[in-house]
């Protein structure tokens, strides 16, 4: 209040000061002693300002799950009640909490997305966030194995969404050297190649038109 009880903030050598712990929907009202080397020589208070408080805009991160869909992420803010979520800068929805996932984005789209914090009286909003900016992908494929009647490998999976063919990869090793091995449109893929009493671990990669799947 503008004419409520003052109470110090602090003091500083400088000409401008921060109010840090300032709550986000809250309005302010700050003036100014300047002090001297005896404190009989302290100026008047200043003039008085106000200063209401915005909620701090989002900091957005940004990735892609296992179904190739953008997953947005960030923290809390002090004072908003919810979050707006923007894509390709129309309003998409509004969130409680801190993170939302666009189930609704198609393989291959590119979508950029900011976040708004929303505070209780709209004057206090925060600005909006960053953008983040990603292609959304073909889903991870979830493969299986078994031996076929030809004694060889056969590797299997669900047909994946936007996939125009499929890429598998073969090392001797679960951990690293994985190689391409081939590819095939159809959903399962028989390892010809594959040596007697070997033992061999796979993993495919959806591909569409321009976009691909992180590997299995």
């Amino acid at each position: 209040s503008a004419t409520g009880k003052y109470k110090s903030l602090g003091t500083t050598t400088k000409l401008t000061y921060t109010h840090t712990k300032a709550t986000a929907g809250t309005v302010y009202f700050y003036k100014i002693v300047a002090n001297a080397s005896s404190s009989k020589y302290n100026s008047p208070y200043s003039n008085i300002v106000s200063c209401g408080v915005n909620c701090a805009a989002p900091a957005v991160k940004v990735s892609l799950n296992s179904s190739g869909k953008p997953a947005l992420s960030w923290g809390k803010v002090t004072g908003a009640v919810r979050y707006e979520i923007y894509k390709n800068g129309t309003l998409l929805t509004a969130v409680t909490g801190t993170s939302y996932t666009d189930t609704a984005a198609q393989a291959g789209e590119s979508c950029s997305y900011t976040v708004k914090a929303i505070n209780n009286i709209a004057d206090y909003n925060s600005a909006k966030s960053n953008g983040v900016t990603v292609t959304a992908t073909c889903a991870t494929p979830k493969i299986t194995g078994k031996v076929g009647e030809n004694k060889k490998p056969v590797i299997t999976w669900a047909e994946v969404e936007g996939a125009t063919k499929y890429i598998v990869c073969r090392s001797t090793s679960k951990s690293k050297g994985y190689k391409v091995i081939g590819e095939t449109e159809a959903p399962t893929y028989e390892d010809l190649t594959a040596a007697k009493s070997k033992t061999y671990y796979y993993k495919v990669v959806a591909v569409g038109d321009g976009f691909q799947s992180a590997q299995s």
